[in-house]
């Protein structure tokens, strides 16, 4: 009995023991309290260290931007360390690496910091590790930029050329800032009824003055010229040559010039100083109004016999033409020297002689299809006027005069700035034209072009080899375009020699005086291969819509790279667009 009581109050023991938890609950619930400690400590202390290394990576990122921008000339390393040491973060610099080259700068920056725990040193972590990495870039890639100007005579509405000309000097000088002048080549491409791309560029592919063979209207005389005699058709005057025929001409004859040797001889070739003549005598001679019409000259000059060739109408080039050989004034010696004509003869663009001084060459509709210069051989686009215009502002051709001219892969801002300043409006808005040149211009095929330019001394030695080819890595080609209004139809004269088409509006002379060569809905056409193309060889196309709506805004937002690459502004508002498109082509940028 008495083991069994001992066995049985053994038991009863044991139960109570295991009935008895308040022991083991008070060590569990400390044991859970202390890891929930340790987890809020953790919690709030890593909530501390990443609001400290946000504070670390916004002044990283600050101060690798500025160091990258390649406008700062101090050395980049300099300028980080001066932006953490404003900071107090000095002392937690890992390393700066920057690598730089012509048109770029990288600059990359470690920080790394011990922050002291608030909690967790509680249990014993005392410290925190913080990192803050950045990596700034500015890249100003090789850049082939076409900028498009529509200079057409609506411009004058709204004081649009007074807006456009401030906005397209600012986007100029923001694209070729600092350094980016050396890698960033700016064709300027201004256009009304057509695109001029200026005589070097004309005799280079070898552009065919109309009515005559290669440009020429006299021969190159053999010996020292003695005088030439210039006819003019001069309204009911009746002329007479002794015995040569009544042409019914009025002359006048420059005489006087200078033998070999002797004096500053313009050109023993009359088409050199032949506009110039023109002009001179217009003005020396009171009978030479508006009305009268150049008919041709006749040269004389040591032993070849004097020829008479044709201005007006001329067939044949410097071949001689019948007509008369003496002056058929009337006052037969009706003369002016050639010293006061060597004096003060006036500018050729001045001249108002029509047939040889603009250099716009006909682009037909399957060139389009292609995105580089035109075909050798085209023929020139006649000078004539198609709107009645306001000769205060502009100027009266189709085709904009050789000053207003294509500007090849320049990057010097102060003269791009003067060119774009002294430009004059003009009659016509062929947009599709100066899309071609503005697409041709950046294609690689145009490489031998940019070549012969630079020997003429238009394009500078280092944009010689230019353009690249598509998609080039380390590249970018863009065109930028703007116009304030729709495509229009293409119309030419018939006749391109008529001395109306300088001063009668074409549109408002008989249909028989002009022809229709394109219509609006053909030039759209075009237009837009055109800007399909680009797009296809990766170029960036930018379009600004400037006070207009319809179907140029339509136009424009069709043929922009998105919506984003599209402009729709009025007045004031195109420096914005301008300026915004500049940022994007030569832009500062984190790349981590």
């Amino acid at each position: 009995m008495a083991r069994n009581g001992r066995l049985w109050r053994g038991r009863g023991a044991l139960r109570a023991f295991h009935r008895a938890e308040d022991g083991a609950l008070a060590v569990w619930s400390i044991f859970m309290f202390l890891m929930m400690l340790m987890v809020a400590a953790l919690g709030v202390d890593l909530m501390l260290a990443e609001t400290r290394r946000a504070q670390l990576q916004s002044t990283l990122d600050r101060a690798v931007l500025a160091a990258a921008d390649l406008d700062q000339e101090q050395d980049p390393e300099a300028v980080v360390r001066s932006y953490l040491a404003r900071a107090g973060l000095e002392d937690s610099l890992e390393g700066v690496e920057v690598t730089e080259g012509l048109n770029f700068r990288n600059v990359e920056v470690a920080l790394r910091m011990q922050q002291r725990a608030i909690l967790l040193d509680l249990v014993g972590q005392e410290t925190l590790t913080i990192g803050a990495h950045s990596v700034a870039e500015e890249v100003i890639p090789n850049t082939e930029i076409s900028l498009v100007l529509d200079i057409s005579g609506s411009m004058r509405f709204h004081d649009s050329m007074g807006d456009l000309k401030p906005a397209a000097r600012d986007f100029v000088r923001t694209v070729l800032r600092g350094d980016a002048a050396r890698t960033t080549s700016i064709n300027v491409v201004p256009y009304a009824g057509q695109t001029n791309p200026g005589p070097v560029m004309f005799d280079y592919l070898e552009g065919q003055r109309f009515m005559t063979e290669g440009g020429d209207h006299f021969p190159a005389w053999g010996q020292d010229i003695s005088n030439v005699v210039v006819y003019f058709d001069v309204p009911d005057h009746e002329g007479d040559d002794e015995g040569e025929g009544d042409y019914g001409y009025y002359a006048v004859k420059i005489d006087g010039f200078p033998g070999e040797g002797g004096g500053e001889h313009i050109s023993n070739d009359l088409d050199d100083f032949f506009a110039s003549a023109v002009a001179y005598l217009r003005e020396a001679d009171d009978n030479l109004t508006e009305d009268t019409s150049v008919v041709g000259a006749s040269i004389k000059g040591g032993q070849q016999d004097t020829a008479f060739y044709r201005y007006q109408g001329d067939t044949n080039g410097p071949e001689p033409d019948s007509g008369p050989t003496v002056n058929t004034g009337p006052d037969p010696e009706k003369v002016v020297s050639y010293d006061a004509f060597h004096d003060n003869r006036p500018a050729v663009e001045e001249s108002g002689v029509l047939v040889d001084w603009g250099s716009c060459l006909e682009i037909e509709t399957h060139d389009f299809d292609e995105t580089g210069l035109l075909p050798y051989g085209r023929q020139q686009v006649p000078e004539f006027m198609y709107w009645p215009i306001a000769a205060n502002v502009m100027d009266w051709g189709w085709c904009p005069e050789d000053d207003t001219r294509i500007q090849y892969a320049q990057n010097d801002v102060a003269a791009l700035e003067t060119f774009i300043e002294d430009i004059r409006m003009h009659d016509g808005t062929g947009t599709h034209y100066a899309m071609k040149w503005a697409l041709s211009l950046l294609d690689p095929e145009t490489q031998p072009a940019f070549r012969h330019l630079n020997e003429a001394g238009q394009v500078p030695d280092d944009f010689a080899t230019r353009p690249a080819p598509w998609n080039a890595d380390g590249w970018t080609k863009v065109i930028v375009l703007m116009t304030d209004g729709r495509i229009t139809e293409q119309v030419r004269p018939v006749d391109p020699m008529d001395p109306e088409n300088a001063t009668v509006a074409l549109r408002d002379r008989d249909n028989d005086a002009r022809i229709d060569i394109t219509s609006e809905g053909t030039n759209i056409r075009s237009f837009y291969e055109q800007c399909d193309l680009a797009k296809a060889r990766g170029v960036t196309v930018y379009t600004i819509s400037f006070n207009v709506d319809g179907d140029g805004a339509r136009q424009m937002r069709n043929c922009a790279s998105s919506a984003a690459h599209y402009f729709d502004v009025e007045g004031v508002e195109i420096s914005s667009a301008f300026s915004a498109i500049a940022r994007q082509i030569n832009q500062l940028r984190l790349i981590e």
